[in-house]
């Protein structure tokens, strides 16, 4: 009877690298100019409502908060701004820029402006260079038209010409470049999915063993039956002569 040898143990699961979207574009500077005014607007709102009913110091306080924390307050590199005009900061290979690298960079760009001249640096970068800012080049990141957008707005277009095997077709394709990082990526759901499949693998290898125990035992019936078998037949052998003589 062939045996089953029993499988090696399971090999750790490895979560998934950061992988970039596939459609990404610079956002334009016309647009970025405008989401800059929304944002700086909300920013002189935050200030005006929060020196009224406090202190100076308080409500700059409140503003630095607010700077800091205004590229994840609509998701991971989008301001208010950026929300409204369709654009996000993300890291240069197109991967989801994390909210420890947003606040960063807002805070580094807050602390280079109020000194004036990495203002104006910052202004001509932005009109003729690559549009990155300062604070983009030490934190290696850019702000690109929203992907996620771009992806919904091709799947209209598609839809909107009609056809479901081009329809079924580009929606394949959505999944095949459906990109996502452990900070888009609900973790909560990666871990059950792992603590579910340690568990198969933990029933898999529990059915393996009792099928060992299984084989072992029928094995040891085996050979008790040999030994019966045996012991039967040298009995005949024995009772053999003794009926002849009779």
């Amino acid at each position: 009877m062939a045996k089953i040898k029993p499988k090696a143990e399971p090999k750790a699961i490895k979560r998934p690298k950061a992988v970039g979207f596939s459609n990404i574009v610079p956002a334009a500077r016309l647009r970025r100019a405008g989401s800059f005014v929304v944002d700086l607007t909300l920013v002189f709102s935050v200030m005006i409502l929060g020196i009224l009913p406090f202190t100076f110091p308080f409500a700059m306080a409140i503003v630095i908060g607010y700077i800091a924390l205004r590229d994840t307050l609509r998701g991971p590199g989008r301001s208010l701004g950026r929300s409204m005009t369709g654009q996000r900061l993300m890291n240069v290979d197109g991967t989801s820029v994390t909210p420890g690298r947003a606040i960063g960079r807002s805070l580094v760009r807050f602390l280079l402006w109020i000194t004036i001249l990495p203002a104006f640096i910052d202004l001509f970068m932005f009109l003729f260079g690559d549009g990155r800012l300062i604070a983009d080049h030490i934190f290696n990141t850019r702000v690109y038209e929203d992907p996620e957008l771009i992806e919904e707005e091709n799947l209209r277009r598609i839809r909107g010409q009609g056809g479901d095997h081009v329809q079924e077709r580009h929606e394949h394709d959505a999944l095949e470049h459906a990109r996502f990082t452990d900070s888009d990526y609900d973790k909560r759901q990666l871990d059950s999915f792992e603590e579910r499949l340690k568990s198969s693998h933990a029933r898999a290898a529990d059915e393996e063993a009792d099928i060992l125990d299984e084989e072992q035992a029928l094995r040891d019936f085996e050979a008790r039956l040999a030994e019966a078998s045996a012991e039967v037949v040298e009995e005949e052998v024995v009772e053999e002569p003794v009926t002849s003589r009779r």
